[in-house]
């Protein structure tokens, strides 16, 4: 009788589910989160642009099913968030039938599959997972009808041996690929639960007795897979590092092990431990099972794994489709899990990610409750009776799971304060207002969290017209005006910039929360926006930008240096320009940086002022003091950073920007790791480590070492550190150089402490202990032996070596260029020979550089002498260094310049004639 009242029954499901996936659906979810607007900008391009994709390249890649059936929608009813929503809820109540059916196919060989099959279409059609889905735009919802469908027709031709149901299960198979990421582990499945099948298949016998597929109908399968999956291999074929995009992005990578143990823990976690904790798509934390349920699915799988158990003991009797059709529901399990607990580097565990799980994994559940009604089913005698039970029990389900469901997601999940927030429904009113502006804006500016936010590009009218503000971060006053500002809450600027601006705001909603929602400002000119007080510096980068100032905060972010920096664009440069800034301490040692590109380059206009907020980690460790920051303008694609010109012409990598004072570090979140772990106590510090990557070195060379210390106690003492190569002293001061006294120190405090130890030029070559001990007088510890060191020899040359070009030309007092030679061979070439005359600690750079008759800038070299192989502060007096540089020139006549300089400042010395180069003049290049 039950099998009577099926369609009835579906049909009700069906209904009952439709209603809850139309219902109220433009206003819940709320907003138009950045994925689903792109997505409706896809859909527009294949229903009325005539793109024809195999694969979707753009956002880290997006299979297509659900786009071509979405652009269809949109040929019908037009474009709209409420056709892309259409969609989505369409396949989410094609998936109860086609749950039905497949769940039947596959459980045929079960006498309760009909009870089985109507229970699992219940409990999908008021999933909670499954309903949230459905109301998004997004991709994955087609996952589970059409992997459902390819198993159902496989089931229903392995079974009745039907050709066209082999061609048709093959073509949904090979369609499961364009639904979604997840979809790729389907095979594995498959291959596993298809073992039963291929092993009788070899025993000619088994293989009539239960009618297994011929090879035709096996060919018509694979021959339907290749149709559909063929255009995608070739499409990874020729763009083959799409395939793997996004799985770099949130994979693991080696020797992660650890975090893919969480994830794989995670992963199981989810069905009733621990849920998804985004609340964009779940309950925080809310798990796939209620108690009820996951106690029924536990159930349901100890009896499908009992079953299977027996039927692998009677291979003889057991037909190897039943067979294949359990060992396919218990590793559909662990399957579809993966793709989840292998995405540790994104949200996990992850509802999206594990959604090959449906409808599939309900089949537990039912078997469960199906066993939990055997025994009361059997004190009937007529089947009208069983029914009766049955139909009650779905019933019961229907209601609990669908009051459940109504509850968990309209009056919990959608009510949360933060779902208007996480589905950019700032970002889509921002755009609402930038649409009832009839003012012709010559600026309009917009912050976001992403830069050309599809939320704006798929709503706002003159979206071309707007100039991208990234995360707040930037400010951009333009040359010219009327200027509009919008800044939606997720991406407001700092309060400080905009404090003056009352007099300019035009817009200040509240959202449905009652919190601000977005700010506008509208100023007529550039000269009416009030400016910041900023200190005056100055730096020009090329013909690009130049920096007119900086400032410090006074509300700082914890752990981090927030610092503004003021920057005139010269000209418009269609690179990828960010700015950078290194903390750098007194002694040059670079200990953080921060950069910023929130306002792209590609945007800058000549003569607007940009306004930028770079965020720089007080790392764990850091001695508070002064420090400078060294900025500049880099490209990343193409690895070059602007050089720095200063007002007196001086050019250095860097500008130079402060001095800045620095507060101590009260971060303990990122504790310091060191090359090497120490455990040794010395007074009131612990040394936990040390940095020290060479052994070997030479005479006069910096060995550049990092102790890490941590505060015992409190002491009103100061403490010095003596470093030795075995008996002879090479360092002795406190640590960070005295600028900040052991005294100062806080119990647990941890300090860095960089030494940039000169190992002394007299120091024989030969093999030594590098050892390290305390001053004070109560330190029970001699020394400790850290590390050997090797102290290598220097071979030096005392005469000169060449003698074709002779000058006597002394530079600062400190060198002395005694001859040159030139070669004119594929590249030209000029070997330089210079006398110490005395003792330098400075590593000086030298520059070679040519220039045509009309002193323009042709050809340079710039590096430590002997290609960057032996710096100037190794060199003893009246030693001669050869020094070749390389310059690529195309024949004709050129001034050479020849001189050195201090890399960090640009700064030049000087010969005794006061200037501050070598020139050889009209040097011929044949």
């Amino acid at each position: 009788m039950l099998n009577r009242i099926t369609l009835p029954l579906l049909t009700i499901i069906t209904l009952a589910s439709a209603v809850l996936r139309f219902y109220d659906i433009n206003a819940i979810p709320p907003g138009l989160h950045y994925d689903i607007a792109a997505n409706a900008i896809l859909v527009e391009d294949i229903a009325f642009k005539g793109f024809r994709p195999v694969f979707i390249s753009a956002y880290t890649g997006k299979e297509v099913l659900f786009f071509y059936s979405a652009a269809a929608i949109f040929k019908m009813i037009g474009s709209s968030i409420f056709a892309l929503k259409f969609t989505a809820a369409i396949w989410g109540i094609i998936t109860i039938p086609i749950t039905f059916f497949a769940i039947r196919q596959v459980l045929k060989h079960h006498r309760h599959s009909h009870f089985i099959a109507i229970t699992v279409a219940t409990f999908v059609a008021f999933s909670f997972t499954h309903l949230v889905w459905s109301r998004f735009g997004l991709r994955a919802i087609t996952q589970p009808a059409i992997q459902a469908l390819a198993i159902g027709l496989l089931f229903r031709a392995l079974r009745h041996n039907k050709s066209r149901d082999f061609l048709l299960s093959g073509l949904l198979l090979g369609l499961t690929f364009h639904t979604y990421l997840a979809a790729r582990v389907l095979p594995l499945a498959l291959l596993i639960s298809c073992l039963p099948i291929a092993i009788s298949y070899l025993n000619k016998s088994i293989r009539k007795q239960w009618r297994l597929p011929l090879r035709g109908d096996l060919v018509q399968f694979v021959l339907g897979l290749l149709i559909v999956i063929m255009p995608l291999i070739l499409h990874f074929y020729q763009h083959p590092q799409e395939f793997l995009t996004r799985i770099n992005q949130v994979g693991p990578i080696a020797g992660e092990t650890d975090l893919i143990t969480k994830g794989i823990i995670g992963a199981l976690g989810m069905l009733f431990v621990s849920g998804e904790p985004y609340d964009r798509f779940n309950i925080p934390d809310k798990t796939l099972f209620d108690p009820i349920t996951a106690s029924l699915f536990l159930l349901g799988l100890l009896i499908t794994i009992w079953k299977l158990s027996i039927s692998r003991k009677n291979k003889s009797t057991s037909n190897p489709i039943n067979t294949a059709a359990m060992l396919l529901l218990v590793v559909w399990l662990p399957v579809f899990l993966l793709p989840t607990a292998l995405a540790v580097h994104e949200v996990f565990p992850s509802n999206v990610r594990a959604f090959g799980l449906f409808p599939f994994i309900f089949v537990f559940p039912a078997i469960g409750l199906l066993s939990l009604l055997s025994p009361l089913v059997s004190r009937y005698n007529t089947d009208q009776q069983k029914s009766s039970i049955y139909m009650f029990a779905i019933a019961i389900i229907f209601t609990l799971t669908c009051a459940t469901t109504v509850k968990d997601y309209f009056h919990i999940w959608a009510k949360q304060e933060t779902q208007y927030i996480v589905n950019d429904g700032d970002i889509m009113h921002a755009a609402k207002y930038i649409n009832s502006k009839e003012g012709n804006y010559e600026n309009t500016y917009v912050s976001a969290i992403h830069h050309q936010h599809p939320t704006m590009a798929y709503l706002a009218n003159r979206y071309e017209d707007i100039m991208w503000l990234r995360g707040g971060e930037t400010l951009v006053i333009p040359s010219i005006g009327p200027i509009l500002y919008v800044f939606p809450q997720s991406a407001l600027p700092p309060a400080d910039w905009i404090s003056s601006w009352e007099s300019a705001l035009v817009a200040s909603p509240a959202d449905t929360s009652g919190n601000l929602d977005l700010l506008a400002y509208h100023f007529n000119t550039s000269t009416d926006i009030p400016q910041l007080e900023f200190q005056s510096v100055y730096a020009k980068f090329g013909q690009v930008a130049e920096i007119t100032g900086f400032r410090i905060p006074k509300l700082q972010t914890e752990g981090h240096l927030n610092v503004d920096l003021r920057i005139k664009i010269l000209n418009s440069d269609k690179s990828d320009y960010r700015f950078v800034a290194d903390l750098v301490d007194r002694w040059g040692y670079h200990w953080s940086q921060g950069f910023n590109d929130s306002f792209q380059s590609t945007q800058w206009q000549s003569g607007d002022t940009i306004i930028v907020r770079t965020q720089i980690p007080r790392r764990t460790g850091m001695p508070p003091g002064q420090y400078n920051l060294a900025v500049t303008i880099y490209s990343p694609s193409s690895n070059l950073a602007l050089s720095s010109t200063s007002h007196d012409g001086k050019v250095s990598s860097t500008a130079q920007i402060g001095p800045i004072q620095v507060a101590p570090s009260t971060r303990t979140d990122e504790l310091p790791i060191p090359q090497h772990d120490r455990s040794d106590t010395f007074g009131n510090l612990e040394l936990f480590g040390y940095d020290l990557s060479q052994h070997v070195y030479k005479p006069g060379a910096i060995l550049p070492l990092s102790l890490y210390w941590r505060s015992i106690n409190p002491t009103s003492q100061n403490q010095n550190v003596i470093l030795m190569l075995d008996e002879h002293i090479i360092d002795s001061s406190e640590p960070a150089k005295g600028t900040y006294p052991t005294s100062k120190w806080t119990p647990g405090e941890i300090v860095i402490d960089h030494r940039y130890i000169r190992i002394p030029r007299e120091t024989t070559p030969g093999k030594y202990n590098l050892g390290i001990k305390s001053s004070l007088d109560n330190d029970a510890i001699d020394k400790v032996i850290l590390m050997p060191i090797e102290i290598e020899k220097i071979n030096r040359e005392w005469k000169a070596t060449i003698q074709e070009n002779r000058t006597e030309h002394t530079i600062g007092n400190v060198f002395q260029l005694v001859g040159y030679n030139t070669r004119f061979d594929q590249q030209f070439s000029i070997q330089l020979n210079w006398k110490s005359l005395q003792l330098t600690n400075i590593d000086y750079t030298v520059f070679v550089h040519a220039f045509n008759s009309d002193n323009i800038l042709i050809g340079q070299s710039d590096s430590q002498p002997v290609n960057n192989t032996y710096p100037t502060s190794l060199w003893v007096p009246n030693e001669h260094v050869v020094d070749t540089h390389y310059i690529s020139l195309n024949p004709g006549e050129y001034d050479i310049k020849i001189g050195l300089y201090l890399p960090e400042t640009g700064d030049r010395l000087t010969l005794n004639n006061g200037t501050d180069a070598i020139i050889i003049e009209n040097l011929i290049v044949p």
